[in-house]
C-alpha cells in the first residue's frame, strides 16, 4: 500500500502539469484586454444594489475577437447558487489594438459596491470566441474611467 501512494502522487502531478503546459501553449492565442468603468445609474435594492454600467474593453492581442457574454465578478468568491452574477448575452466585436464600449446591467451586493467607492476594482469575466471558433473565458479587472466634467 505504501508503493501506491507515491504512484498516485506522480500519476497526480504529470496530470497537473500535463493541463498546466497545455493552458500555456495555447495562452498566446487568447486576446488580452484592459477596461474600465462608469456607473451611470445605481439603485438601491436593500442589501442589493443595481448598477447600470458603462464599459470600455481593450484588445491588446493580435486577434479581432468577439465577447459572447460578460459576468461581473463582484467578489474573490463569487456564490454560485446566486442568479445576480448572471452572465449577460452580448455580441462585441473588438478589433485588435481597438476598443469597444458596452453599457451592461448588473445587481450587486451593496457592501461589494462600497468596495468599489473605498478603490476595490470590480471584475469582469468575458466570454471570447476567438477567429478559430474555440471560446476562452478571461477575467479583466476594470478600473474607474476618469470623469471629464465641463465637455
Amino acid at each position: 500500500m505504501n508503493r501506491r501512494i507515491p504512484r498516485l502522487c506522480n500519476l497526480l502531478l504529470v496530470v497537473g502539469l500535463f493541463l498546466f503546459v497545455t493552458q500555456f501553449a495555447h495562452a498566446g492565442d487568447v486576446s488580452r484586454f484592459s477596461g474600465s468603468y462608469r456607473v451611470v445609474h445605481e439603485s438601491d435594492l436593500g442589501s442589493d444594489t443595481h448598477v447600470q454600467l458603462q464599459i470600455q474593453l481593450m484588445n491588446h492581442g493580435q486577434r479581432d475577437v468577439q465577447i459572447r457574454r460578460l459576468t461581473l465578478w463582484d467578489s474573490p468568491h463569487p456564490d454560485k447558487d446566486s442568479d445576480k452574477n448572471a452572465a449577460q448575452p452580448c455580441s462585441i466585436v473588438i478589433h485588435r489594438g481597438a476598443s469597444a464600449s458596452t453599457t451592461q446591467e448588473f445587481t450587486i451586493r451593496r457592501q461589494e459596491y462600497r468596495l468599489w467607492a473605498r478603490g476595490a476594482h470590480p471584475r469582469l469575466l468575458l466570454e471570447v470566441q476567438l477567429p478559430d471558433s474555440r471560446t476562452v473565458t478571461e477575467v479583466v479587472r476594470l478600473n474607474p474611467a476618469s470623469s471629464k466634467k465641463g465637455n
